[in-house]
């Protein structure tokens, strides 16, 4: 299957689109739950904002602080991609 197209992190709609960015969190000392894993794009697609990733749908994942990614989604609001 073809991806979407690449959006910035913080670019919202309905439609599913392909996100790019730097795996980080909102936790204290940098450590990744389920709860605090969010995307930071980069400077120049999404002025290093950052959106929330929704994992609760996935079944497995393996991601690390740091870690570059694509993923394919839905960001509807601007600020969660599920």
């Amino acid at each position: 299957a073809e991806w979407p197209p690449v959006a910035g992190v913080v670019a919202a709609g309905p439609e599913a689109a392909t996100f790019v960015g730097r795996v980080c969190s909102d936790s204290e000392g940098g450590k990744l739950n389920p709860q605090s894993v969010w995307l930071e794009g980069s400077r120049s697609s999404s002025g290093a904002c950052r959106a929330r990733l929704d994992l609760s749908e996935c079944a497995e994942y393996a991601l690390f602080p740091g870690q570059v990614v694509a993923v394919r989604g839905v960001n509807l609001l601007g600020h969660t991609i599920r």
